[in-house]
């Protein structure tokens, strides 16, 4: 196989099965026992563009990194996905580790933006204003409190297209 010069792994990985007729077909299956839904590739691709756009609207630009903690469900693949067609490097975090690990690795990645399920928000909220470089934090499943912004509020505002990076 080859690779053109300019390449985005989520052209590859979204975009194409949409370009080769794969768009009603599953993407991803939260298999969790709330929830059970289903994303397809044309699903996947359109809330990629809007995650893509989401980071250009809050000044992430392309080689910033954010930080995903995120459990198993549809909004993973969104935000990882839609960081990489953007050109944001994503960050995806352990679900089980400390406070004070997260505050290491949040820190010395320098992450600019949070992407969090709302059950795992206990875990750093002790630790956030400790972090210079973190400016954004969006919460997936769950109302926001006063300092973060709903994920899917805010992409639903977002254009469902986008140019990726190269």
């Amino acid at each position: 196989m080859s690779y053109p010069r300019i390449y985005n792994a989520a052209v590859d990985m979204v975009d194409r099965n949409v370009t080769h007729g794969r768009g009603a077909k599953p993407a991803f299956i939260d298999a969790g026992k709330d929830s059970g839904e289903t994303l397809t590739y044309g699903e996947l691709q359109i809330r990629c563009n809007r995650m893509a756009n989401l980071l250009g609207t809050y000044g992430i630009q392309r080689e910033s990194r954010i930080a995903l903690l995120l459990l198993d469900t549809v909004d993973f693949p969104v935000a990882f996905w839609g960081a990489i067609k953007s050109g944001v490097v994503p960050v995806c975090l352990n679900t089980l580790l400390t406070t004070e690990q997260y505050a290491y690795i949040l820190g010395d990645s320098r992450a600019r933006a949070l992407v969090i399920s709302a059950p795992l928000l206990p875990v750093v909220q002790p630790i956030l204003g400790q972090l210079p470089f973190l400016k954004h934090i969006f919460v997936a499943g769950g109302e926001p409190p006063p300092f973060a912004l709903s994920l899917r509020g805010e992409l639903q505002f977002q254009a469902p297209e986008f140019q990726p990076a190269d």
